[in-house]
Protein backbone atom coordinates (compact mmCIF):
# COMPACT_ATOMS: atom_id res chain seq x y z
CA UNK A 1 0.00 0.00 0.00
CA UNK A 2 2.61 2.32 1.26
CA UNK A 3 4.58 1.12 -2.03
CA UNK A 4 1.86 2.17 -4.49
CA UNK A 5 1.80 5.42 -2.61
CA UNK A 6 5.18 6.32 -3.13
CA UNK A 7 4.77 4.97 -6.47
CA UNK A 8 1.94 7.37 -7.29
CA UNK A 9 3.48 10.30 -5.39
CA UNK A 10 6.63 9.58 -7.91
CA UNK A 11 4.17 9.21 -11.17
CA UNK A 12 3.31 12.54 -10.07
CA UNK A 13 6.06 14.33 -9.68
CA UNK A 14 7.10 13.46 -13.29
CA UNK A 15 4.11 14.43 -14.51
CA UNK A 16 4.59 17.93 -12.80
CA UNK A 17 8.14 18.17 -13.78
CA UNK A 18 7.05 17.04 -17.51
CA UNK A 19 4.64 19.76 -17.46
CA UNK A 20 7.40 22.31 -16.07
CA UNK A 21 9.82 21.86 -19.02
CA UNK A 22 6.98 21.64 -21.61
CA UNK A 23 5.20 24.89 -20.32
CA UNK A 24 9.04 26.02 -20.41
CA UNK A 25 10.05 24.58 -23.75
CA UNK A 26 6.38 25.74 -25.32
CA UNK A 27 6.05 29.44 -23.82
CA UNK A 28 9.81 30.55 -23.38
CA UNK A 29 11.76 29.10 -26.08
CA UNK A 30 12.40 31.61 -28.20
CA UNK A 31 13.29 30.44 -32.03
CA UNK A 32 16.92 30.50 -33.53
CA UNK A 33 17.90 32.28 -36.11
CA UNK A 34 20.66 32.52 -38.77
CA UNK A 35 23.25 35.17 -38.00
CA UNK A 36 22.52 38.69 -39.09
CA UNK A 37 23.53 39.74 -42.16
CA UNK A 38 27.16 41.57 -42.15
CA UNK A 39 26.78 44.84 -44.59
CA UNK A 40 30.17 46.79 -45.89
CA UNK A 41 27.94 50.05 -46.42
CA UNK A 42 31.30 53.08 -46.64
CA UNK A 43 29.96 56.40 -44.56
CA UNK A 44 28.32 58.97 -46.28
CA UNK A 45 28.35 62.20 -46.02
CA UNK A 46 27.87 65.60 -47.75
CA UNK A 47 30.99 67.59 -48.21
CA UNK A 48 30.33 71.33 -48.07
CA UNK A 49 32.48 73.89 -50.15
CA UNK A 50 35.19 75.91 -48.14
CA UNK A 51 36.28 79.15 -48.95
CA UNK A 52 39.88 80.44 -48.45
CA UNK A 53 41.00 83.62 -49.44
CA UNK A 54 44.53 84.52 -49.81
CA UNK A 55 47.17 86.77 -51.87
CA UNK A 56 49.02 86.55 -55.03
CA UNK A 57 51.78 88.82 -55.64
CA UNK A 58 53.77 89.60 -59.06
CA UNK A 59 56.31 91.55 -59.19
CA UNK A 60 56.16 94.83 -61.98
CA UNK A 61 59.40 96.16 -62.45
CA UNK A 62 59.35 94.28 -65.80
CA UNK A 63 56.28 96.27 -67.03
CA UNK A 64 58.91 99.09 -66.53
CA UNK A 65 62.24 97.49 -68.02
CA UNK A 66 60.25 96.70 -70.89
CA UNK A 67 58.74 100.18 -71.38
CA UNK A 68 62.48 101.47 -71.12
CA UNK A 69 62.91 99.15 -74.22
CA UNK A 70 60.10 99.62 -75.86
CA UNK A 71 60.36 103.41 -75.63
CA UNK A 72 63.36 105.12 -77.02
CA UNK A 73 65.08 108.01 -75.61
CA UNK A 74 65.10 110.31 -78.11
CA UNK A 75 60.87 110.34 -78.89
CA UNK A 76 61.81 112.87 -82.17
CA UNK A 77 63.46 115.00 -83.85
CA UNK A 78 62.04 118.38 -85.66
CA UNK A 79 64.28 119.57 -88.85
CA UNK A 80 61.84 121.75 -90.83
CA UNK A 81 61.39 125.01 -93.06
CA UNK A 82 58.77 127.07 -91.33
CA UNK A 83 57.50 129.47 -94.04
CA UNK A 84 55.75 131.93 -91.33
CA UNK A 85 57.93 131.55 -88.24
CA UNK A 86 56.49 135.07 -87.24
CA UNK A 87 52.82 134.99 -87.54
CA UNK A 88 52.05 138.58 -89.50
CA UNK A 89 50.58 141.44 -88.48
CA UNK A 90 48.50 144.55 -89.85
CA UNK A 91 49.98 147.34 -88.89
CA UNK A 92 47.13 150.66 -88.40
CA UNK A 93 47.36 154.20 -87.76
CA UNK A 94 44.60 156.19 -86.83
CA UNK A 95 42.40 153.68 -87.50
CA UNK A 96 43.39 152.44 -90.80
CA UNK A 97 45.25 149.47 -91.89
CA UNK A 98 48.70 150.79 -93.87
CA UNK A 99 50.40 147.51 -94.55
CA UNK A 100 50.97 144.04 -93.38
CA UNK A 101 54.29 143.13 -91.78
CA UNK A 102 56.16 140.52 -94.06
CA UNK A 103 56.30 136.83 -93.99
CA UNK A 104 59.35 136.03 -91.42
CA UNK A 105 60.55 132.34 -92.48
CA UNK A 106 62.70 129.83 -90.08
CA UNK A 107 64.67 126.37 -89.89
CA UNK A 108 63.25 124.68 -86.78
CA UNK A 109 65.81 121.88 -85.66
CA UNK A 110 66.00 120.17 -82.61
CA UNK A 111 65.06 117.40 -80.88
CA UNK A 112 63.06 115.68 -78.01
CA UNK A 113 64.02 113.74 -75.50
CA UNK A 114 62.68 111.61 -72.71
CA UNK A 115 64.26 111.15 -69.31
CA UNK A 116 63.52 107.42 -66.48
CA UNK A 117 60.11 106.33 -66.89
CA UNK A 118 58.99 105.62 -62.95
CA UNK A 119 56.07 103.26 -61.93
CA UNK A 120 53.89 103.59 -59.18
CA UNK A 121 50.06 103.38 -58.65
CA UNK A 122 47.24 102.95 -55.87
CA UNK A 123 44.40 100.85 -55.71
CA UNK A 124 43.80 98.91 -59.10
CA UNK A 125 45.45 102.22 -61.25
CA UNK A 126 48.95 101.59 -62.18
CA UNK A 127 50.79 104.98 -63.00
CA UNK A 128 54.08 105.25 -65.26
CA UNK A 129 55.66 108.83 -66.10
CA UNK A 130 58.77 110.46 -67.46
CA UNK A 131 59.71 113.61 -67.85
CA UNK A 132 60.18 114.93 -71.99
CA UNK A 133 62.85 117.34 -72.53
CA UNK A 134 63.01 119.90 -75.65
CA UNK A 135 65.67 121.36 -77.54
CA UNK A 136 64.65 123.52 -80.83
CA UNK A 137 66.78 126.26 -82.33
CA UNK A 138 65.32 128.32 -84.77
CA UNK A 139 67.52 129.39 -86.94
CA UNK A 140 67.74 131.77 -90.07
CA UNK A 141 64.86 134.29 -88.69
CA UNK A 142 64.22 136.25 -91.93
CA UNK A 143 67.59 136.45 -92.42
CA UNK A 144 67.84 139.01 -89.53
CA UNK A 145 68.51 137.19 -86.50
CA UNK A 146 70.76 133.42 -87.21
CA UNK A 147 69.69 131.61 -84.24
CA UNK A 148 67.54 131.09 -81.09
CA UNK A 149 67.49 128.28 -78.97
CA UNK A 150 64.13 127.48 -76.93
CA UNK A 151 63.70 124.61 -73.87
CA UNK A 152 61.15 122.98 -72.33
CA UNK A 153 59.81 120.29 -69.90
CA UNK A 154 57.20 118.30 -69.85
CA UNK A 155 55.64 115.35 -67.95
CA UNK A 156 54.11 112.32 -69.87
CA UNK A 157 51.71 110.45 -67.29
CA UNK A 158 50.39 106.74 -67.96
CA UNK A 159 47.65 105.36 -65.92
CA UNK A 160 46.12 102.24 -66.45
CA UNK A 161 43.24 100.76 -64.65
CA UNK A 162 43.46 96.71 -64.11
CA UNK A 163 41.51 93.90 -64.04
CA UNK A 164 41.50 90.33 -64.57
CA UNK A 165 39.90 87.93 -67.00
CA UNK A 166 38.61 84.58 -67.12
CA UNK A 167 41.83 83.63 -68.38
CA UNK A 168 43.74 85.23 -65.50
CA UNK A 169 45.28 87.59 -67.60
CA UNK A 170 45.60 91.32 -66.67
CA UNK A 171 43.25 93.37 -68.74
CA UNK A 172 44.53 96.81 -68.88
CA UNK A 173 42.31 100.07 -69.51
CA UNK A 174 44.93 102.44 -70.27
CA UNK A 175 44.95 106.60 -70.68
CA UNK A 176 48.06 108.47 -71.32
CA UNK A 177 48.15 112.44 -70.83
CA UNK A 178 51.01 114.90 -71.02
CA UNK A 179 51.73 118.21 -69.57
CA UNK A 180 53.97 121.00 -70.74
CA UNK A 181 55.94 122.93 -67.45
CA UNK A 182 57.67 124.91 -69.78
CA UNK A 183 56.27 125.23 -73.13
CA UNK A 184 58.76 125.61 -75.71
CA UNK A 185 59.25 129.22 -77.13
CA UNK A 186 61.50 132.35 -78.26
CA UNK A 187 60.77 136.30 -78.79
CA UNK A 188 61.88 137.16 -81.74
CA UNK A 189 61.39 140.87 -82.75
CA UNK A 190 59.62 141.52 -79.97
CA UNK A 191 57.09 138.68 -80.13
CA UNK A 192 57.23 135.32 -78.59
CA UNK A 193 56.89 132.36 -80.81
CA UNK A 194 55.31 129.51 -79.34
CA UNK A 195 56.84 126.51 -80.12
CA UNK A 196 54.33 124.24 -78.68
CA UNK A 197 52.23 123.59 -82.14
CA UNK A 198 54.84 122.22 -84.04
CA UNK A 199 55.67 119.80 -80.95
CA UNK A 200 52.35 118.19 -79.87
CA UNK A 201 51.57 116.57 -83.24
CA UNK A 202 54.59 114.38 -82.77
CA UNK A 203 54.06 113.70 -79.05
CA UNK A 204 50.72 112.34 -79.74
CA UNK A 205 51.93 110.16 -82.23
CA UNK A 206 54.50 109.01 -79.79
CA UNK A 207 51.60 108.79 -76.66
CA UNK A 208 49.95 106.09 -79.09
CA UNK A 209 52.98 103.81 -79.55
CA UNK A 210 53.81 104.47 -75.58
CA UNK A 211 50.01 103.32 -74.73
CA UNK A 212 50.58 99.79 -77.29
CA UNK A 213 53.59 99.33 -75.39
CA UNK A 214 52.13 99.67 -71.42
CA UNK A 215 48.95 97.53 -72.73
CA UNK A 216 51.34 94.86 -74.43
CA UNK A 217 53.93 94.58 -71.20
CA UNK A 218 51.36 94.74 -68.80
CA UNK A 219 49.74 91.63 -70.62
CA UNK A 220 53.09 89.97 -70.13
CA UNK A 221 52.50 89.82 -66.32
CA UNK A 222 52.12 86.42 -65.87
CA UNK A 223 49.64 86.36 -62.68
CA UNK A 224 48.13 83.28 -63.95
CA UNK A 225 51.40 81.14 -63.31
CA UNK A 226 51.42 82.53 -59.91
CA UNK A 227 47.95 81.47 -59.61
CA UNK A 228 48.17 78.20 -61.35
CA UNK A 229 50.82 77.68 -58.30
CA UNK A 230 48.75 78.12 -55.76
CA UNK A 231 45.65 76.19 -57.06
CA UNK A 232 48.27 73.15 -57.41
CA UNK A 233 49.58 73.69 -53.81
CA UNK A 234 46.20 73.27 -52.44
CA UNK A 235 45.65 69.74 -53.66
CA UNK A 236 46.85 68.56 -50.47
CA UNK A 237 46.37 66.30 -47.53
CA UNK A 238 48.01 67.17 -44.29
CA UNK A 239 48.35 65.61 -40.69
CA UNK A 240 46.31 67.16 -38.05
CA UNK A 241 47.15 64.36 -35.59
CA UNK A 242 49.76 61.70 -36.15
CA UNK A 243 48.42 59.01 -34.11
CA UNK A 244 45.82 57.49 -31.41
CA UNK A 245 44.18 58.49 -33.65
CA UNK A 246 45.61 59.84 -36.99
CA UNK A 247 43.52 62.49 -38.07
CA UNK A 248 44.19 64.23 -41.84
CA UNK A 249 42.88 66.59 -43.55
CA UNK A 250 42.27 66.46 -47.28
CA UNK A 251 42.15 69.61 -49.71
CA UNK A 252 40.19 69.48 -53.14
CA UNK A 253 40.17 72.79 -54.58
CA UNK A 254 37.25 73.26 -56.70
CA UNK A 255 37.18 76.93 -58.34
CA UNK A 256 39.02 79.91 -57.84
CA UNK A 257 38.43 83.70 -58.61
CA UNK A 258 39.29 87.03 -57.79
CA UNK A 259 37.81 90.42 -58.14
CA UNK A 260 40.77 93.02 -58.87
CA UNK A 261 44.16 93.69 -58.22
CA UNK A 262 46.00 96.25 -55.85
CA UNK A 263 49.03 98.44 -57.19
CA UNK A 264 52.08 98.13 -54.25
CA UNK A 265 54.90 99.54 -54.87
CA UNK A 266 56.91 96.57 -56.65
CA UNK A 267 54.23 94.76 -57.32
CA UNK A 268 50.75 93.59 -58.07
CA UNK A 269 48.88 91.90 -55.56
CA UNK A 270 45.43 90.36 -55.85
CA UNK A 271 42.98 88.70 -53.71
CA UNK A 272 42.49 85.00 -54.74
CA UNK A 273 39.52 82.48 -53.39
CA UNK A 274 40.15 79.12 -53.65
CA UNK A 275 36.74 77.55 -53.00
CA UNK A 276 37.62 73.74 -52.07
CA UNK A 277 35.89 70.50 -50.36
CA UNK A 278 37.67 70.24 -46.69
CA UNK A 279 37.35 66.81 -45.74
CA UNK A 280 38.94 65.46 -42.36
CA UNK A 281 39.88 61.40 -42.26
CA UNK A 282 40.33 59.00 -39.20
CA UNK A 283 42.35 56.62 -39.48
CA UNK A 284 44.86 55.50 -42.48
CA UNK A 285 46.48 58.30 -44.30
CA UNK A 286 44.31 59.11 -47.67
CA UNK A 287 45.09 59.11 -51.08
CA UNK A 288 47.02 62.47 -52.12
CA UNK A 289 44.52 63.92 -54.57
CA UNK A 290 45.23 64.72 -58.38
CA UNK A 291 45.28 68.49 -58.97
CA UNK A 292 43.02 69.71 -61.90
CA UNK A 293 44.00 71.85 -64.12
CA UNK A 294 43.20 75.51 -62.87
CA UNK A 295 39.49 76.41 -62.93
CA UNK A 296 38.66 80.01 -64.97
CA UNK A 297 38.18 82.70 -62.55
CA UNK A 298 35.07 82.77 -61.05
CA UNK A 299 35.24 86.31 -59.43
CA UNK A 300 34.92 86.06 -55.60
CA UNK A 301 31.07 85.69 -53.99
CA UNK A 302 30.38 84.89 -50.48
CA UNK A 303 32.38 85.59 -47.35
CA UNK A 304 35.90 83.87 -46.65
CA UNK A 305 35.54 81.22 -44.22
CA UNK A 306 35.06 77.29 -43.86
CA UNK A 307 32.80 74.49 -43.71
CA UNK A 308 34.42 71.22 -43.32
CA UNK A 309 32.94 67.90 -41.86
CA UNK A 310 34.77 65.81 -39.17
CA UNK A 311 33.83 62.08 -39.71
CA UNK A 312 33.69 61.16 -36.18
CA UNK A 313 34.08 57.17 -36.60
CA UNK A 314 34.34 53.92 -33.59
CA UNK A 315 35.67 51.13 -34.89
CA UNK A 316 33.97 47.95 -34.24
CA UNK A 317 37.18 46.57 -33.66
CA UNK A 318 38.03 48.76 -31.26
CA UNK A 319 34.54 48.73 -29.28
CA UNK A 320 34.43 44.65 -29.17
CA UNK A 321 36.79 44.45 -26.07
CA UNK A 322 35.20 47.40 -24.62
CA UNK A 323 31.79 45.51 -24.46
CA UNK A 324 33.38 42.19 -23.69
CA UNK A 325 34.84 44.04 -20.38
CA UNK A 326 31.96 45.57 -19.22
CA UNK A 327 30.15 42.08 -19.44
CA UNK A 328 33.16 40.44 -17.56
CA UNK A 329 32.69 43.06 -14.82
CA UNK A 330 28.86 41.82 -14.75
CA UNK A 331 29.80 38.47 -14.42
CA UNK A 332 32.17 39.42 -11.47
CA UNK A 333 29.35 41.00 -9.74
CA UNK A 334 27.16 38.05 -10.34
CA UNK A 335 24.05 37.03 -12.67
CA UNK A 336 20.91 35.73 -10.95
CA UNK A 337 17.68 34.79 -12.76
CA UNK A 338 14.95 34.59 -10.26
CA UNK A 339 13.42 31.52 -12.33
CA UNK A 340 16.83 30.26 -12.80
CA UNK A 341 18.91 31.03 -9.58
CA UNK A 342 22.36 32.09 -9.41
CA UNK A 343 24.11 31.32 -13.03
CA UNK A 344 27.91 31.04 -13.54
CA UNK A 345 27.67 32.99 -17.11
CA UNK A 346 31.58 33.13 -18.62
CA UNK A 347 31.60 35.74 -21.57
CA UNK A 348 34.09 34.34 -24.04
CA UNK A 349 34.02 36.68 -27.15
CA UNK A 350 32.33 39.66 -28.84
CA UNK A 351 31.80 40.59 -32.19
CA UNK A 352 30.31 43.87 -33.35
CA UNK A 353 29.33 45.30 -36.91
CA UNK A 354 26.48 46.59 -39.31
CA UNK A 355 23.46 44.31 -40.34
CA UNK A 356 20.54 45.94 -42.44
CA UNK A 357 17.99 48.47 -41.88
CA UNK A 358 20.61 50.81 -40.20
CA UNK A 359 20.85 48.18 -36.99
CA UNK A 360 24.18 46.67 -35.23
CA UNK A 361 24.46 43.29 -34.91
CA UNK A 362 26.22 42.43 -31.35
CA UNK A 363 27.26 38.83 -31.04
CA UNK A 364 28.38 37.33 -27.60
CA UNK A 365 29.92 34.08 -27.09
CA UNK A 366 28.85 33.02 -23.49
CA UNK A 367 28.92 29.95 -21.53
CA UNK A 368 25.85 29.52 -18.72
CA UNK A 369 25.73 27.02 -16.06
CA UNK A 370 22.19 27.48 -13.25
CA UNK A 371 23.23 26.69 -10.18
CA UNK A 372 20.89 28.18 -7.68
CA UNK A 373 18.00 25.78 -8.13
CA UNK A 374 15.82 22.80 -8.93
CA UNK A 375 14.10 24.25 -11.99
CA UNK A 376 17.16 26.47 -13.00
CA UNK A 377 19.26 22.68 -13.18
CA UNK A 378 16.90 21.31 -15.42
CA UNK A 379 18.70 23.02 -18.37
CA UNK A 380 22.33 22.31 -17.63
CA UNK A 381 25.36 23.96 -18.71
CA UNK A 382 24.91 26.25 -22.23
CA UNK A 383 27.22 27.20 -24.49
CA UNK A 384 26.80 29.36 -27.70
CA UNK A 385 26.71 32.62 -29.39
CA UNK A 386 23.89 35.41 -29.26
CA UNK A 387 22.90 37.89 -31.54
CA UNK A 388 21.27 40.87 -30.35
CA UNK A 389 20.50 43.81 -32.93
CA UNK A 390 19.63 47.70 -32.71
CA UNK A 391 19.61 51.30 -34.09
CA UNK A 392 22.04 53.67 -32.80
CA UNK A 393 20.28 57.30 -32.57
CA UNK A 394 21.14 60.47 -31.77
CA UNK A 395 19.12 63.39 -30.58
CA UNK A 396 19.04 66.43 -33.25
CA UNK A 397 22.14 68.04 -33.58
CA UNK A 398 23.92 65.87 -30.21
CA UNK A 399 27.28 63.73 -30.15
CA UNK A 400 25.56 61.83 -27.39
CA UNK A 401 24.17 58.41 -28.66
CA UNK A 402 21.37 55.67 -27.31
CA UNK A 403 20.80 52.21 -28.86
CA UNK A 404 17.11 51.42 -29.33
CA UNK A 405 15.46 48.67 -29.54
CA UNK A 406 17.98 46.22 -28.82
CA UNK A 407 17.03 42.60 -29.17
CA UNK A 408 17.65 38.99 -29.55
CA UNK A 409 18.35 37.82 -33.22
CA UNK A 410 19.59 34.28 -31.95
CA UNK A 411 22.14 31.80 -32.83
CA UNK A 412 22.88 28.61 -30.55
CA UNK A 413 24.34 25.06 -31.10
CA UNK A 414 21.76 23.69 -29.75
CA UNK A 415 17.77 23.86 -28.83
CA UNK A 416 18.69 24.49 -25.06
CA UNK A 417 20.93 27.17 -26.28
CA UNK A 418 17.04 29.28 -25.45
CA UNK A 419 18.79 29.60 -21.75
CA UNK A 420 21.45 31.46 -23.19
CA UNK A 421 18.98 33.52 -24.82
CA UNK A 422 17.06 34.14 -21.66
CA UNK A 423 20.26 35.18 -19.71
CA UNK A 424 22.03 37.54 -22.76
CA UNK A 425 18.70 39.18 -23.43
CA UNK A 426 18.04 40.16 -19.89
CA UNK A 427 17.88 44.03 -19.18
CA UNK A 428 21.34 43.77 -17.47
CA UNK A 429 23.24 42.58 -20.04
CA UNK A 430 21.51 44.59 -22.56
CA UNK A 431 22.45 47.92 -20.23
CA UNK A 432 25.99 46.79 -20.14
CA UNK A 433 26.29 46.61 -24.08
CA UNK A 434 24.64 49.87 -24.53
CA UNK A 435 26.72 51.74 -21.49
CA UNK A 436 29.48 50.42 -23.42
CA UNK A 437 28.19 51.66 -26.88
CA UNK A 438 27.75 55.04 -25.65
CA UNK A 439 30.54 55.73 -23.31
CA UNK A 440 33.31 54.38 -25.50
CA UNK A 441 31.68 56.69 -28.50
CA UNK A 442 31.68 59.48 -26.13
CA UNK A 443 35.40 58.88 -25.51
CA UNK A 444 36.06 58.33 -29.51
CA UNK A 445 34.30 62.20 -30.45
CA UNK A 446 36.08 63.75 -27.84
CA UNK A 447 39.42 62.46 -29.23
CA UNK A 448 38.77 63.27 -32.55
CA UNK A 449 37.59 66.60 -32.20
CA UNK A 450 39.66 67.54 -29.98
CA UNK A 451 42.61 66.50 -32.34
CA UNK A 452 41.08 68.14 -35.80
CA UNK A 453 40.48 71.48 -33.52
CA UNK A 454 43.92 71.62 -32.32
CA UNK A 455 45.40 69.98 -35.82
CA UNK A 456 43.50 72.83 -37.84
CA UNK A 457 44.74 76.14 -36.32
CA UNK A 458 47.54 76.01 -37.93
CA UNK A 459 47.76 74.06 -41.33
CA UNK A 460 50.94 74.84 -43.79
CA UNK A 461 49.17 74.73 -47.64
CA UNK A 462 52.14 75.18 -49.97
CA UNK A 463 53.45 78.40 -49.84
CA UNK A 464 50.60 79.42 -47.49
CA UNK A 465 49.68 79.10 -43.49
CA UNK A 466 46.33 79.06 -42.63
CA UNK A 467 44.73 79.45 -39.42
CA UNK A 468 41.06 77.86 -38.32
CA UNK A 469 38.68 79.43 -36.26
CA UNK A 470 36.08 77.05 -34.89
CA UNK A 471 33.00 78.83 -34.52
CA UNK A 472 30.18 76.41 -34.84
CA UNK A 473 30.36 72.83 -34.62
CA UNK A 474 26.93 71.12 -36.02
CA UNK A 475 26.39 67.34 -35.81
CA UNK A 476 24.61 64.86 -38.18
CA UNK A 477 23.32 61.33 -37.33
CA UNK A 478 24.84 58.60 -36.19
CA UNK A 479 24.65 55.64 -38.64
CA UNK A 480 25.79 52.04 -38.73
CA UNK A 481 28.17 51.58 -41.54
CA UNK A 482 31.01 48.81 -42.56
CA UNK A 483 33.73 50.85 -41.14
CA UNK A 484 32.40 51.27 -37.94
CA UNK A 485 29.52 53.44 -35.74
CA UNK A 486 29.70 57.18 -38.11
CA UNK A 487 28.39 60.82 -37.21
CA UNK A 488 29.25 62.82 -39.49
CA UNK A 489 30.31 66.82 -37.20
CA UNK A 490 30.15 69.99 -38.95
CA UNK A 491 32.91 72.43 -38.31
CA UNK A 492 32.07 76.15 -39.58
CA UNK A 493 34.28 79.05 -38.88
CA UNK A 494 36.54 81.60 -40.19
CA UNK A 495 39.72 81.21 -41.63
CA UNK A 496 42.85 83.64 -42.14
CA UNK A 497 46.28 82.98 -44.47
CA UNK A 498 49.89 84.34 -44.02
CA UNK A 499 51.93 83.74 -47.29
CA UNK A 500 55.47 82.50 -46.59
CA UNK A 501 57.95 84.80 -47.78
Amino acid sequence: MIRKALFGVATVAVLLAGAAIYFIWFYVRIQDYSIPPRVETPPDYETHPSVVVTSVRVPIDQVRRGLEQDTPRTLFKINQRVEECVPRETVRIFKQNLFRTPKISCNLVGEVRRGTISLGGSGRTLSASFPVNAEIEIRDIGDIIKRETASATAIMTMRATLGVNADWRLRPDVRISYQWFEEPSVIVAGQRIKLTKFADPELRKILASVERSLEAQIRKVDLRSQVNSAWRSGFDTISLNRENPPVWLRVLPREAGTSGVRIAANSISTDLMLRADLEVFVGEEPAQPDATPLSANVGVSGGRGFDVTIPVLADYAQVEPVILRALRRLADRGIAKEELGTLNVTFETVTLYATENGRIAVGVEAEVEPVGNITGRIWGRSRGVVWLTGTPVTAPNSEVIRVEGLQVFGDMNTDIGDLLVRVLASDEVRTEIEQALVEDFAKDYEDVIGKARRGIRSVRLGDFDLSFDVADIKHGKITATGAGLFMPVSAQGSVTTKIRN
